[in-house]
């Protein structure tokens, strides 16, 4: 353990899954103090993911210390994909395959993620780049982790990855929906008639542990109901509409650390084509057969709340996701193909929203590919971000910095030139040498 701030800071990190097991009370009062925590955060997630896709990733939960007391954990991860040509170890998320809803836990502080990032930074690197997300209200708003960058004097390559449409129910559903735009409720009126002219409509819901759960007690349930909407997106978790327009066209050049400097470089370098970014991305959502794999335990413990709406009795449309302590965050979702399966899920979304009103949850967060359907039901727009920060320290590192840095970036119907590069501090070049 060593200090990375003022005396009254300091940072560690655990890096045994089964040491997190006596911080269970610990980690309980760190998910109350956070704003909006999701089941992802949770140490029961933790564990459950880890035992599923562990093998072969470095758990790093970095600790950051107030006064000799913990008020954040952020889980954290050493991967090197499967696979890889070029061999990047990234560090990232210890949940990447969920990242949009992974962060720190404990109460916000600029502070604590900026020890965190001069512990990472400063410490022996086992990592090439650094990869994280954060999600804000504006473009021009900047999130914690930014400002934490910032404060650490820090350079990162902040990438805009698309919106998601975020709902607060504390209130009552007559206030929410009469500040509907007259152009979402006139879709939904006309989304409704294009279905019942045709099919009988049913909408059904289920949470864990509540009457009527019986379709989520196993994986063959919901996935039965499901089959069809989830056999036409199984595999697309991992990549993003901008992971796959990139795909073939970056071209980096690696070799190993050892070789990098020495007359050997030039011959072991392998020019590969890779995106950099598209091993994983929160802007999709995580494949169904990990969600799959990782329902049971959710089930248990009550974090499963499903959507699905019917037509004829067969599914048109569905949504999964994990609820905690009131808040809705949508893990994956599905519909048929066509105008039929727009609407379904268009009719779905506004269902879901109003019966979460009437349940008491305190807000539904609408996650990856869901922003279009959603659109005008959401009472806050959030952004999506990427914050990669490149080793200078190992030869790959040094050959991502040079290579990651998208001209264009699309964001919705907006378009951003450039990635944004912030830099403060007269320390930086030290910080990053």
């Amino acid at each position: 353990m060593r200090s990375t701030c003022p005396t009254s800071w300091h940072v560690s990190e655990l890096n045994d899954i089964a040491e997190l097991r006596a911080f269970g009370p610990l980690w309980g009062h760190l998910m109350e103090r956070t704003p909006v925590p999701s089941y992802v955060q949770s140490l029961e997630f933790l564990r459950a993911f880890w035992s599923v896709v562990g093998a072969g990733r470095r758990l790093r939960v970095v600790l950051a210390h107030e006064n000799a007391e913990v008020v954040n954990a952020w889980p954290l991860a050493t991967v090197a994909p499967h696979g890889s040509i070029t061999g990047l170890r990234w560090l990232t998320h210890a949940t990447p395959e969920f990242a949009i809803w992974s962060g720190a836990v404990g109460a916000p502080s600029i502070t604590a993620i900026k020890a965190a990032l001069q512990y990472l930074t400063g410490s022996v690197r086992d990592w090439d780049v650094l990869e994280l997300f954060s999600r804000s209200k504006d473009v021009s708003e900047p999130s914690a982790l930014d400002a934490a960058f910032r404060a650490a004097g820090l350079r990162a390559t902040h990438v805009p990855l698309g919106f998601v449409a975020f709902v607060d129910c504390r209130g009552d559903h007559r206030s929410y929906w009469k500040q509907r735009p007259i152009s979402y409720r006139r879709r939904l009126a006309q989304c409704t008639e294009q279905l019942q002219g045709h099919a009988r409509l049913r909408y059904l819901r289920a949470r864990s542990g509540e009457p009527g759960d019986e379709p989520l007690r196993s994986a063959d349930g919901w996935l039965a109901v499901c089959r069809d909407l989830i056999a036409g997106q199984e595999g697309t978790g991992g990549r993003s509409a901008v992971a796959r327009r990139a795909n073939g066209k970056r071209q980096l050049t690696v070799g190993s650390d050892r070789d990098a400097g020495s007359g050997l470089a030039a011959s072991n370098r392998q020019t590969v084509t890779e995106d950099i970014g598209q091993r994983y991305r929160p802007i999709v959502q995580p494949p169904f057969r990990l969600v799959a794999e990782l329902h049971e335990t959710a089930s248990n413990d009550r974090a499963v709340d499903w959507n699905v709406l019917t037509l004829d009795d067969r599914a048109a449309a569905f949504v999964y996701s994990y609820v905690w302590n009131g808040h809705v965050q949508v893990v994956c979702s599905g519909q048929r193909s066509g105008p039929d399966g727009q609407a379904a899920m268009a009719l779905l979304i506004a269902r879901m929203i109003e019966d979460s009103f009437r349940r008491g949850d305190q807000s539904v967060h609408l996650g990856p590919g869901l922003f279009g359907a959603a659109q005008g039901a959401q009472t806050t727009t959030l952004l999506l971000s990427r914050w990669v920060f490149c080793s200078r320290r190992t030869f790959r590192g040094r050959v991502a910095r040079l290579k990651l840095r998208p001209k264009k970036t699309m964001v919705g119907s907006m378009v951003l030139e450039g990635t944004r590069e912030v830099g403060y501090g007269l320390e930086l070049d030290r910080e990053q040498e």
